[in-house]
């Protein structure tokens, strides 16, 4: 047990472990591992390892671990200044006890033997293991009747537990629940306290797994947080089901952190097959939302983590989900590793002699390989994995995928009829369902089936309403590019669409299918920016309300202790949420979300304009370049060198003619095109950009002009005098104003949220000098919604901001700060940052950075801008900026100059 003058101490759920101040050592923290814990103590099992493992780190002084009665293996931890150590007590326990280094003992734990279970509890949990439920239900009841007796250490409550896992095993989710929690309340008033959290954490797993009840899981972890302290063995299972809520509500940097945290918990404690678990799960939501650096990292984790000797059953359930996670990244169309490897190795387990045999999982696992085994051409295997399962017995999302297996198998037999009755059961599945995937993935069969069958019209069809089910499934959208992401995928009908249109020469048709693929996820933006006003109104308000919140909980982080910062950089994050949130939630009943996107209203080429598209597809690159004599397209291997000939070869060459003849080219680049400055390629003798005026289109719907305005403003945000020039460019600019006869209107450091959106929204020309960045509570992630303009006041203007909160966009906007036109590769429309935001919002040119630049090239460059107008309309000439750039790089290469190239213009 604690030491009595430690037990008054908070205990912070945020570390996972008990927590401390010691004036001889400082911090102090220490986990460890029990068979069960109770008000403090901790617990053997009799017939368990006899050892336990104790994990311990301090700020100032390591102290040393002492044991008495007991054999001590100390080793050094992962962590800098900590140990862990496993300790093998004999059968009567023994005291374990932190020794500072003047020799007095800052912390114990009283080790204890667990009493054995009465022999009626034994013999139902023999039954129960053997399947026999009647016979164990039977044999409970008759303990469970009168109630929770203290004398009976806890025989009821661990009676109650066995029962409410045997109605849930039955299917009896309400009885389960009923008698889970008059389980809580005995391992409650006998003081079981791991037995208590354990139960608590596996209810609020089953109302996430049963029921999809994230509300109902989310308010048992909130009654029971002291459980990630109390009992910190069980932190992590606590970090772990918080992230599993946080990923299914698409919370998914809260839900990455989430899992990282739950591992390191894992790890400290060197509990192998919970870590391996941890990671497999953080592997799939990695995967979900093409987060590669974090996919890296985990694949190095979990190769350490095999070289340690794991029973098969722990492997078996990772190396399902690893396997899936990689079955169908190749199944949506992309690259990875072999994953039969892995569902083999999990056979073995399902289907042989082990402890976690089982035919369910094993029909599973069967699925998985067969269309493993179709990805490497082998349908005769595929088929014979498939022939020895009833589908009858499948749940929904097996039946779903056994009908793709078997579809996919008996197309690349040619064996047509078959592939038609399973495609017909599929389409039954779906009707019957109405489940958006399901229903795209039946049509997307269909076209399968009528290419087949030589019917390439009637394939076209199919493909066009996978795509609209494909809509309905991720429309509308949630605000952040993650979402964006993780809906990447699942392109095969596009692919195939595209494929068709361009056998048959329809390349206009090829065209408009490229285009509404890659506007996807603007369509919700774009359909927000345009709602009425009242009907914006109640979720503005709303939105600006959370936003002010955030920004007052942003101030002081520097005097506050990490602790405390992280705990206010969650509040963050969940008022960012909640603002989002409450977006979408405008958009309801704005548009079926079925509505096909079409290419009406879309931008034509204008006299003497050249559009360049490019859009990657599987392996390639579909490129297409239209003016007025009409519209060229190329295939080429995506050119993934960094070599600037090499990319100049494959993405502007092909187009050599039409280049002569441009006087302006508009690109539209989507996912890792988007990342290739087309402006800065080489061409001729210099960059593309020194021929002809180079700007990038986000591509909106037509729109009407506003009438130019006839004032400018300038916001200087730099209070802490980061940026040495920031004066200097500032006079530049007011004189540049002054020439040209624009009033001005300058808002300087102090200036807070509300006056910069006043400023955004009145004048013809918005230039802000100052920083651009990610918010500290907004995880590191490549996502150009967190890049926000930051003021002085602790709030910043975001993506989310210029959608909501801004009423218009003035024609002209300037933004020399860092990123703020990042560029994401993982999502098709190239990712909304903060330039592209403000086209949506009216603005008819956007000079933005696609990464971080020096202070001095920024300043340089936005002289040279204003030096190449002569009069205000000159202002919005999309070639101004490549004319300033070409007179600054006088001649050279991009390669020698890369912060001027750094600078796009982004236009409707």
């Amino acid at each position: 047990m604690l030491l009595a003058a430690l037990t008054a101490l908070r205990l912070l759920t945020s570390t996972g472990a008990q927590t401390f101040h010691d004036p001889e050592v400082g911090h102090v923290e220490v986990s460890w591992q029990c068979d069960e814990e109770r008000t403090g103590r901790c617990f053997l099992a009799p017939d368990g390892s006899g050892s336990i493992v104790v994990w311990y780190r301090a700020g100032d002084a390591v102290p040393r671990l002492q044991s008495a009665g007991t054999n001590l293996h100390t080793f050094a931890g992962r962590e800098s200044d900590s140990n862990w150590a496993r300790v093998e007590l004999p059968p009567g326990g023994g005291r374990l006890s932190l020794i500072a280094p003047s020799g007095r003992a800052i912390w114990a734990l009283d080790v204890e033997p667990l009493p054995s279970e009465a022999a009626a509890l034994r013999e139902a949990r023999r039954a129960f293991k053997r399947g026999e439920l009647v016979r164990a239900e039977k044999i409970l009841e008759a303990t469970t009747q009168a109630g929770v007796d203290e004398g009976d250490s806890g025989q009821t409550a661990a009676a109650l537990d066995l029962r409410q896992r045997i109605a849930f095993r039955n299917g009896h989710f309400q009885r389960g629940v009923q008698l889970a929690e008059r389980a809580l309340a005995a391992y409650d008033r006998v003081g079981w306290t791991s037995r208590r959290c354990e139960l608590a954490f596996a209810l609020a797993a089953r109302h996430i797994d049963d029921k999809n009840d994230l509300e109902a899981a989310a308010s048992i972890l909130r009654a029971e947080a002291h459980c990630g302290s109390s009992v910190p063995s069980l932190a992590a299972e606590y970090y772990y089901l918080c992230a599993r809520i946080a990923e299914l509500q698409e919370r998914w940097r809260d839900a990455s952190s989430g899992y990282e945290h739950a591992r390191r918990l894992a790890e400290r404690l060197q509990r192998r097959a919970d870590e391996l678990g941890y990671l497999s799960s953080h592997y799939v939501l990695a995967d979900a939302i093409h987060d590669d650096a974090a996919l890296r990292q985990i694949e190095a984790k979990i190769a350490g983590l095999s070289r340690d000797t794991l029973d098969l059953c722990a492997h078996a359930t990772a190396w399902t989900n690893i396997g899936w996670t990689l079955l169908m990244r190749r199944q949506r169309g992309g690259t990875g590793p072999d994953p039969r490897v892995l569902f083999e190795w999990a056979r073995a387990a399902y289907e042989g002699p082990t402890a976690c045999r089982s035919h369910r999982l094993a029909q599973n696992n069967r699925i998985n390989l067969a269309l493993a085994q179709l990805q490497d051409g082998r349908h005769d295997e595929a088929l014979a994995l498939l022939v020895a399962i009833d589908p009858d017995e499948l749940d929904l999302d097996e039946a779903q995928w056994y009908r793709i297996a078997e579809i996919e198998a008996h197309l690349a037999a040619r064996q047509l009829e078959r592939a038609d009755a399973s495609v017909a059961a599929l389409s039954s599945l779906a009707l019957r369902t109405r489940r958006p995937e399901l229903m795209m993935h039946a049509a997307y069969h269909q076209g399968l089936l009528h290419e087949a069958q030589g019917q390439p019209e009637r394939a076209l069809a199919a493909y066009a309403a996978a795509e609209a089910a494909r809509d309905e499934l991720l429309l509308p959208w949630g605000f952040g590019a993650a979402r964006e992401r993780a809906a990447a995928d699942w392109y095969q009908g596009v692919a195939r669409m595209l494929a068709l249109s361009l056998a048959a020469e329809r390349p206009a048709e090829a065209l408009c299918t490229m285009r509404t693929a890659r506007r996807r996820a603007l369509r919700a933006a774009e359909r927000l920016v345009n709602l009425p006003p009242q009907r914006l109104a109640p979720a503005r308000e709303r939105f600006l309300a959370l936003r002010r919140a955030s920004a007052m909980n942003r101030g002081g982080d520097r005097l506050r202790s990490a602790v405390t910062r992280q705990r206010r950089y969650q509040e963050r994050r969940s008022l960012d949420m909640a603002a989002r949130s409450g977006l979408e939630e405008a958009l309801d009943g704005d548009e079926p979300a079925s509505t096909a996107p079409t290419c009406v209203g879309l931008r034509s080429p204008e006299p003497g304009e050249l559009q360049l598209f490019y859009f990657p597809v599987g392996g390639g690159l579909l490129m297409f370049a239209a003016d007025e004599e009409g519209i060229q397209t190329r295939r080429a291997a995506f050119p993934r060198s960094s070599d600037a000939d090499l990319q100049s070869e494959t993405l502007l060459a092909p187009f050599e003619r039409a280049l002569e003849r441009a006087r302006v080219v508009r690109v539209y680049v989507a996912g890792e095109s988007a990342e290739i400055e087309v402006h800065a390629l080489p061409w001729r003798d210099g960059p593309l950009l020194a021929t002809v005026p180079v700007v990038y289109a986000v591509d909106t719907s037509a729109s009407e002009i506003e009438p130019l305005r006839t004032t400018a403003t300038l916001v200087v945000a730099d209070p802490e005098g980061g940026l040495r020039l920031a004066n200097d460019e500032a006079d530049a600019v007011l004189a540049a104003w002054r020439r040209l006869g624009l009033p001005a209107r300058v808002l300087a450091a102090h200036e807070g949220h509300q006056g910069v959106i006043d400023g955004l929204a009145d004048g013809l020309v918005f230039h802000f000098i100052g920083h651009a960045g990610r918010p500290a509570h907004v995880v590191e992630a490549p996502d150009p919604w967190n890049i926000e303009l930051q003021l002085a006041d602790h709030s910043s203007i975001s993506v989310d901001d210029v959608l909501a909160a801004l009423p218009s966009a003035p024609p002209l906007v300037l933004l020399p700060a860092c990123e703020t036109g990042l560029v994401d590769p993982g999502a098709p429309s190239g990712g909304l940052s903060l330039a592209p935001a403000l086209v949506l919002r009216g603005a008819a040119v956007v000079v933005a950075t696609t990464r971080a630049v020096e202070d001095r090239a920024a300043s340089e460059l936005m002289r040279a801008f204003y030096d190449q107008a002569t009069t205000t309309a000159d202002l919005l000439d999309p070639g101004l900026l490549s004319r300033a750039q070409a007179e600054l790089l006088a001649g050279a290469r991009c390669e020698a100059y890369p912060d001027l190239c750094a600078f796009r213009v982004w236009v409707p």
